[in-house]
């Protein structure tokens, strides 16, 4: 574990290294946090972006079009409804919208 503080305020925070190599980083006094680009998404969700790449339409939004290989994959049980809205909620806050 590593604690730091600031050197101009009163907020500290502390880093949480893994046993997987990870980082987990506590910053008490951080209200919010938002995810800056989609570098690495993609390779987090390599599952959903292959499955991306089977859908019949290369616009498909994923929720009610025919031919969508993401939501046949939810419905077969292939994937988990709740990766996929996390991954959907990631990507949106990372393009700023």
């Amino acid at each position: 574990m590593i604690l730091h503080k600031g050197k101009h305020t009163t907020t500290s925070y502390q880093v949480n290294l893994l046993q997987d190599g990870g980082k987990l980083i506590d910053v008490p006094e951080m209200r919010e946090f938002a995810i800056s680009g989609t570098e690495g998404l993609d390779e987090v969700f390599e599952d959903i972006a292959e499955l991306f790449a089977k859908c019949r339409f290369r616009d498909c939004i994923h929720t009610v079009e025919p031919g969508c290989a993401v939501r046949e994959a939810v419905t077969n049980g292939i994937l988990d409804e709740k990766r996929l809205r996390n991954y959907s909620k990631m990507k949106k806050e990372s393009c700023g919208s």
